[in-house]
């Protein structure tokens, strides 16, 4: 560990090819482990039926969590149900959802102030719906359907896309553990890991839960001191500027 420039992420498809250029670009060296594919979800051929169709003319506010999500409805929802889709009020989780979305022709994308479950929570827009639907992934986000539960609020949530875990080896784990930083844009990708090393050989868990790691938000960071990790930041955030300048940030202050 040397350098003290290897940084390990876990981005996927076109976003690690993005990353591991503005990593270098800031005199980084990216080390990408994949960790998923992504996959259809148990409800993504709900998107094609008649009932979802009709839905769509009731509902004040669409809630959208990934890239993932995004790229799932422009696949697999007829043309004119995608129309009624650009129309409504769609709160984005995170700057690259938003983006995405605007790319798709999504019209009135709303960003919260903070990219968690609490940030969407606290949005105006969700605070005054009546009817949302929530598009997500298989995993996470059930803050969002309790607080719907709680307020009397109708929410339908649709799990249009998975992670589907891919099996790692121990010379990859090896490799991860040779850098100096670690990035996870989410809890369940860096326990997935934490428990992948632990599986393989337990006794190299602590040094795993000794490197300093960045993380999206204090919840994440939370679960990851919960399970041992012993240097957490928090970047407030998962894009990849933010990324780079937590990096930077953290570098310039250890000298």
């Amino acid at each position: 560990m040397g350098t003290n420039n290897k940084v390990l992420h876990c981005r996927h498809g076109s976003s690690a090819q993005q990353l591991n250029q503005n990593l270098i670009s800031a005199g980084f060296e990216p080390v990408h482990l994949a960790l998923f594919d992504i996959v259809d979800g148990s409800d993504c051929i709900s998107l094609s039926s008649n009932n979802f169709s009709a839905q769509l003319t009731n509902i004040d506010l669409v809630i959208i969590t990934s890239q993932y999500a995004v790229e799932k409805l422009t696949q697999q929802l007829h043309p004119s149900d995608l129309t009624k889709l650009q129309q409504k009020n769609t709160i984005a989780v995170g700057d690259k959802t938003a983006k995405q979305l605007k790319a798709a022709g999504f019209h009135n994308v709303l960003l919260p102030e903070n990219n968690d479950s609490e940030g969407i929570l606290a949005h105006p827009q969700v605070k005054h719906s009546q009817q949302a639907i929530l598009l997500k992934g298989e995993q996470g986000r059930d803050a969002i359907e309790q607080a719907f539960k709680l307020a009397n609020k109708k929410l339908t949530t649709y799990n249009i896309y998975k992670r589907q875990w891919l099996t790692l080896t121990s010379t990859q784990l090896q490799t991860a553990l040779s850098c100096d930083y670690f990035v996870f844009t989410s809890g369940e990708i860096a326990l997935k890991l934490y428990q992948a090393v632990e599986k393989q050989n337990k006794s190299e868990l602590k040094p795993w839960l000794d490197v300093c790691t960045f993380v999206p938000s204090q919840r994440v960071a939370s679960q990851l001191s919960q399970y041992g990790a012993s240097d957490v930041i928090n970047m407030q955030g998962a894009n990849n500027l933010t990324i780079i300048q937590a990096l930077q940030a953290h570098k310039q202050y250890d000298r």
